[in-house]
């Protein structure tokens, strides 16, 4: 990498660690939160975490740290299956993830720095105790991976499909509970939040191409 691409690639590492740092401490006042909430008020709480290390992990890949990357996937993994109640949150998932917002702190502090050989096993122990936790999880489904429904008879397999077809007059509704309704449109709310700061952050980007374009014409 050539020192110009260096120079751009450490001012995009700075925006990250600015940006890291916020994701990180989001995570934790999550699960603190999380821990004297009632069963009503965790969906949100643990989706708002969700969303803060899906984007970790994403500004982590766009500034290549698989590091970071690697360790967050892990913990979006467990949220995944707390968002699905597949998991609980309990006293040995937080004792595994707590050290992992500590590396991820370090890590994202000084993104730059090369990694000593003890902090890279530490990783490794911390990556293998949160594989730990979703072992048991099932993948969530995949529509590709859902076979369909093998008749009950061969007169059923040889009859056409019959269409349902709406009485007249009928209007299109869908039921949806208050507290689904909520989640929706809190997850809404949350959605403009980060497209505004995601708008505002690549204005900056924006301006860092220009300025590197503005170098290589130099």
């Amino acid at each position: 990498m050539n020192k110009k691409k260096a120079a751009f690639l450490a001012q995009l590492r700075e925006t990250f660690r600015v940006e890291a740092s916020e994701h990180i401490e989001a995570i934790g006042a999550g699960l603190l939160e999380f821990e004297g909430a009632t069963d009503a008020e965790r969906a949100p709480i643990v989706e708002r975490v969700f969303r803060e290390t899906h984007s970790l992990k994403g500004a982590a890949r766009a500034v290549s740290l698989p590091g970071v990357e690697a360790l967050c996937r892990e913990l979006e993994g467990i949220f995944a299956a707390m968002k699905r109640d597949e998991l609980q949150l309990s006293t040995g998932t937080l004792d595994a993830i707590h050290p992992v917002l500590g590396i991820l702190q370090t890590l994202c502090a000084n993104p730059g720095a090369s990694a000593a050989p003890e902090d890279a096993e530490r990783r490794r122990q911390v990556v293998e105790a949160l594989q730990g936790i979703t072992a048991g999880v099932p993948a969530a489904p995949c529509l590709a991976e859902v076979a369909p429904r093998a008749p009950e008879s061969s007169a059923e397999a040889t009859q056409p499909p019959v269409p349902t077809v709406p009485p007249a007059g009928a209007v299109d509704t869908v039921r949806v509970s208050t507290a689904k309704l909520g989640a929706i449109l809190l997850e809404a709310e949350e959605l403009v939040g980060a497209k505004i700061t995601a708008a505002g952050r690549a204005a900056k980007l924006r301006s860092l191409a220009a300025e590197l374009a503005a170098w290589n014409q130099q």
